[in-house]
């Protein structure tokens, strides 16, 4: 069955604006010299639905068509009677090859997919609280998972064996890792899926080694509190001794766990506050790492090349002169840095000390000032050249040699 249609009454698929498109003025041009030259043919197909003309594809072609004729003008389309998956699948497989070189429209067909099988099917979303707001939360609740292999299968991103392909695993962790703020959407904007994968393969591998270091903090964190535990349980034996026998030496025995909980207490949260900071420096530093890998790959840099330059990155931090994680001892030594003189709260134990002399530092003996002086003036020098060799990206290193 066929429909004679105006141009100004035709709608576009309704997930198409769902859909990052990437436009291409050259495959206009080229669809409105083939019209010019052998007229348009009549093969696209649409649907009718709620007193509208919705077209299941050739969105480029209708582009083309209302830059060459006027609203008014009629063209034929063919009608079938598709569902909302049908107008979904038909969509995905439209113009595939070149939508490939798009990875930010494979996230966002992805993410339709999901949406619709959560619409149909009332499943439960593991990410994305775009995703949940779509839907009955107490319905979600009640459901089960939506894997990536439900939507692979879906959209028919399988391997042989049944198993979701590379492309919509990388999609769903595009998507997780956007979700979840580890990388910016904007990543990904005008790369190839090809590209965008190393960006996703890059952050897995940056993201293992955060928690493989944050473990370790965390395991000290846990220490600290088990000790802040038994500390909390001395307190309250000398507190129940003092009270029986009130002598000055019970009572001194309270104010010594008394002060020893203070700075157990105070060690946990320097801990804590350790394990956020190197949380949050890490991945900040993740972040810009997939914007840089993004800016390159814009910059016409091929991935064979940048992958060369990522790995040689690599060794180079692997070289027996250095630390074995050069990023991660840099992003730490920031950590440090700025927890020594955060605001107020004179982090750490140098820092509390000079605090602590400053209201008294004219009672001090003239002796030792000079000598704390003049240490302070040494320790002054060296940050200084620290400052001047990072600032010129190492081009200054023999400083430390003068």
């Amino acid at each position: 069955m066929t429909t004679k249609v105006k141009l100004k009454d035709i709608s576009s698929n309704p997930f198409a604006d769902k859909i990052h498109r990437l436009e291409d003025r050259e495959q206009v041009d080229a669809i409105k010299a083939s019209i010019q030259a052998t007229t348009f043919w009549d093969n696209i197909v649409c649907r009718k639905k709620d007193g509208k003309i919705e077209i299941a594809y050739g969105h480029t072609r209708i582009t083309a068509l209302r830059e060459l004729y006027p609203p008014d003008h009629e063209i034929t389309l063919i009608v079938r009677d598709l569902s909302d998956e049908d107008m979904l699948k038909v969509l995905e497989r439209e113009n595939s090859i070149e939508r490939r070189q798009d990875f930010l429209a494979d996230m966002d067909m992805f993410a339709q997919a999901k949406l619709f099988i959560l619409g149909q099917s009332n499943l439960k979303a593991r990410y994305n609280s775009d995703t949940v707001s779509h839907c009955n939360v107490k319905e979600l609740q009640k459901a089960p998972l939506v894997t990536s292999v439900d939507v692979a299968r879906f959209l028919g991103w399988i391997r042989v064996d049944g198993k979701a392909n590379k492309l919509a695993i990388n999609c769903a962790t595009a998507t997780e890792l956007v979700a979840s703020g580890k990388v910016n959407r904007e990543d990904f904007s005008g790369l190839t899926t090809v590209q965008a994968e190393l960006i996703v393969h890059r952050t897995n591998q940056r993201e293992s080694a955060i928690m493989h270091q944050t473990a370790a903090i965390k395991k000290e964190v846990a220490e600290s509190e088990g000790n802040l535990a038994q500390v909390i349980r001395q307190v309250e034996v000398a507190v129940v001794a003092d009270e029986r026998y009130k002598t000055k030496q019970s009572k001194d025995s309270v104010k010594k766990w008394r002060k020893k909980e203070v700075a157990a207490k105070k060690f946990v949260d320097r801990k804590k506050e350790q394990l956020s900071g190197y949380v949050q420096q890490t991945r900040d530093a993740t972040k810009l790492d997939a914007e840089s890998i993004g800016n390159a790959l814009r910059g016409k840099m091929s991935v064979v090349n940048l992958k060369e330059r990522l790995e040689k990155e690599d060794e180079e931090d692997l070289r027996a002169d250095r630390p074995p994680n050069l990023r991660e001892t840099a992003v730490k030594a920031a950590a440090s840095l700025a927890m020594t003189f955060k605001d107020d709260k004179w982090g750490d134990a140098l820092s509390k000390k000079l605090y602590a002399l400053l209201p008294y530092a004219d009672e001090i003996p003239t002796a030792t000032r000079r000598d704390l002086t003049i240490q302070l003036d040494r320790a002054k020098d060296r940050l200084d050249k620290y400052i001047v060799v990072f600032k010129s990206k190492g081009d200054c290193a023999d400083a430390f040699d003068q």
